[in-house]
């Protein structure tokens, strides 16, 4: 039995570089790992912030993923609640 590797599937929040006005690493992607390319470059599909729609495909090595320490997710309840609950909660309080 083929077992895909363990991003396929996962779904994450990529982040930008650190902000130092803000002193916050913001939010960039959010979305899905659907395939692994090579060794090192995987493809992912990333959704809309406002309606949660399918948006784009990007290449991402994972060099990249790791240097911007993105988050990783089993499901995508679990991506929104993340952002819902924390993410966005503390975005508020520092408006």
């Amino acid at each position: 039995m083929n077992t895909p590797p363990p991003l396929i599937g996962m779904f994450f929040h990529s982040y930008s570089e650190w902000n130092e006005e803000r002193q916050e690493r913001p939010l960039d992607w959010q979305g899905t790992i659907l395939e692994k390319v090579t060794e090192d470059v995987y493809l992912v599909e990333t959704y809309d912030w406002v309606i949660g729609m399918n948006r784009r495909l990007h290449l991402v090595t994972l060099q990249e993923m790791v240097r911007l320490r993105w988050s990783f997710y089993e499901t995508r309840e679990e991506m929104m609640d993340y952002f819902d609950h924390h993410y966005a909660a503390r975005a508020d309080r520092n408006a």
